[in-house]
């Protein structure tokens, strides 16, 4: 197919946002075995070269994966035709605020993006790279992100690494490496932060995709997840992360005994989720103090600060969702000011959809 797509002074508004591009351009020549696609717009630009099929790229790729992961490929995916693809593209992205705010998207670019690839599913052989040095995900700004994914040797990699900020200097250094061969991926994934107090993490686990036979009906797919035993440096104390195993199967998950400690503290997270009803997932804390927490996940109009000792139940997590709670919190503060210490009594409220806390302070 050759011709062009030619689109001027593109207007869209809802209310209160909206957003407007002057030209959108896309341009195809060549024949099925060399063609060539260009785009130039306000928002995106950039060419891809060579044999391409944009109706089975997806299940291209899907049969490459599947070399590496054929349980999880094989239970999410189903047989499809697939044509040659074999292309390479060049593409950058631009300031994307006022799409992303009209269409309320949860992805927005800052800065310029750009992505650079190419793939061939005769070899099964790909790469793609992604340098985006200013981007948002939700209300959570990033910098200095970058992505590769390829299979150069016998198995898939991916490396990740972005650091989030916000506006009072924080920043929390995020890197995640994966490879996948066998059914299997391992992970690595790093945090750290800027703080004179240092937090730091490396947790690493295996995931194994399984084909569960069943008694009746075809095989279903489980998932095993061994959590690696992992340091972990938060506020310059030295906790550890326990050996410990997650399963999913059937929509249930099961979480056996996920344990981190230092000295006397510690967190404990035991039990399953399903949709059976009387499936409930215990967290059990010892003295951990609730600042950590929050510097963590990095929301500044939101800090809870104090030792916190107690239990949390949730029971019926796709029903009716019960949740109790019974903690005892010492040096109890909201924004960094303290008022004392609080015992905290919570529990589900399905009619109102929201969780009704009772507390004291004393």
């Amino acid at each position: 197919v050759e011709g062009s797509i030619q689109v001027d002074s593109l207007s869209f508004k809802t209310k209160p946002n909206e957003f407007f591009i002057d030209k959108f351009l896309v341009v195809a020549s060549g024949h099925s075995l060399d063609r060539n696609l260009t785009i130039s717009s306000d928002i995106i630009n950039g060419e891809i070269n060579g044999a391409y099929s944009f109706e089975t790229i997806i299940p291209s790729l899907m049969n490459t994966f599947k070399g590496y992961l054929p349980a999880l490929i094989n239970a999410t995916q189903k047989k499809k035709l697939t044509k040659e693809n074999n292309f390479s593209l060049l593409l950058t992205l631009e300031n994307t605020e006022d799409i992303s705010k009209t269409l309320k998207l949860p992805f927005t670019i800052v800065n310029q993006a750009r992505i650079v690839g190419h793939y061939n599913n005769r070899y099964n052989k790909f790469r793609v790279e992604a340098f985006l040095p200013g981007f948002r995900i939700g209300g959570s700004s990033f910098e200095s992100g970058y992505l590769v994914c390829d299979n150069p040797t016998e198995d898939v990699s991916i490396h990740v690494k972005a650091t989030n900020f916000n506006a009072k200097g924080l920043r929390n250094y995020i890197d995640f490496t994966a490879n996948a061969k066998d059914d299997k991926i391992n992970s690595l994934l790093s945090l750290a932060n800027n703080k004179s107090r240092v937090f730091k993490a490396d947790i690493s686990s295996s995931a194994h995709f399984v084909m569960q036979e069943q008694e009746k009906g075809p095989a279903k797919l489980r998932t095993e997840i061994e959590l690696n035993q992992s340091p972990l440096i938060v506020n310059d104390s030295l906790w550890q992360i326990e050996p410990s195993n997650i399963f999913i199967e059937n929509s249930r998950i099961i979480i056996d005994n996920f344990y981190a400690s230092h000295k006397e503290q510690f967190l404990r997270l035991d039990g399953s989720v399903s949709k059976d009803p009387a499936d409930t997932l215990l967290l059990d804390l010892k003295d951990v103090e609730l600042s950590y927490i929050f510097d963590i996940v990095n929301i500044p109009v939101l800090q809870f600060g104090g030792r916190a000792t107690g239990t949390f139940n949730l029971t019926d997590l796709y029903g009716s969702r019960v949740l109790n709670t019974d903690l005892e919190i010492q040096n109890f503060s909201f924004n960094k000011v303290t008022f004392g210490k609080l015992n905290l009594y919570s529990e589900w409220d399905d009619q109102q959809q929201g969780i009704l806390m009772l507390g004291s302070i004393y």
